[in-house]
C-alpha cells in the first residue's frame, strides 16, 4: 500500500456523504446530500424531480454513460440520464465476479472516438468484497473463522 501511495495519487482527507453504498452513490450521481435527493438508505429511489449528473450533462449535449453498480430502484437500460454500458445480465454483485467486466466496458468506451464531450460514471463493486483477501490468509483461530465460513458460502453461491 505504501508503494502504491508513493507512486500514485493519495487523498489525505476525503469525505463520504453517506455511510452506505446506495445513498452514497445517489449523492455522487446528483451532487446532493441524502436528505435532499431522497435516498436515505439502500433500496430507495432518487426523488423524481431530482436531476442526476447524467440528465444535466446530457441536456448540455454530452454523451453520458455508466458502467457498473447502480443499485437504485430506477435501474434500466437508461440509468437516469446515462447509457448503461455493462451487460445487465452479468452478475455484478461481487467485485471478484463483475469488476473486470465493468472496467472492460469503461475502457472500451474510453478508447472510442467521441465527436462530443462525454461524462462516464464507473461504479465498481470493490471495496465491498475486500474481505475476501482475509479468506486467503492463514489466521489464528478465533472469531474470524465463522465469518470466513459465511464469506466462503457467499462466494460459492
Amino acid at each position: 500500500m505504501d508503494a502504491l501511495a508513493t507512486s500514485g495519487i493519495r487523498f489525505d482527507q476525503s469525505y463520504c456523504a453517506a455511510p452506505v453504498c446506495g445513498p452514497s452513490r445517489a449523492c455522487m450521481a446528483t451532487g446532493r446530500l441524502p436528505h435532499e435527493n431522497g435516498v436515505l438508505e439502500s433500496g430507495m429511489s432518487i426523488l423524481p424531480n431530482m436531476p442526476t449528473m447524467g440528465e444535466i450533462f446530457r441536456a448540455a449535449d454530452y454523451h453520458t454513460a455508466w458502467s457498473g453498480r447502480w443499485d437504485l430502484p430506477d435501474h434500466g437500460p437508461d440509468i437516469l440520464g446515462f447509457d448503461c454500458l455493462h451487460d445487465t445480465t452479468q452478475r455484478l454483485g461481487l467485485g471478484m465476479f463483475g469488476d473486470s467486466h465493468v472496467a472492460d466496458c469503461a475502457i472500451d468506451f474510453l478508447t472510442q472516438d467521441h465527436d462530443i464531450p462525454f461524462l462516464l460514471g464507473v461504479s465498481l463493486c470493490n471495496p465491498h468484497d475486500i474481505c475476501y483477501w482475509v479468506m486467503q490468509q492463514s489466521t489464528p483461530p478465533g472469531k474470524l473463522h465463522p465469518e470466513r465460513a459465511r464469506l466462503k458460502e457467499i462466494s460459492d453461491s
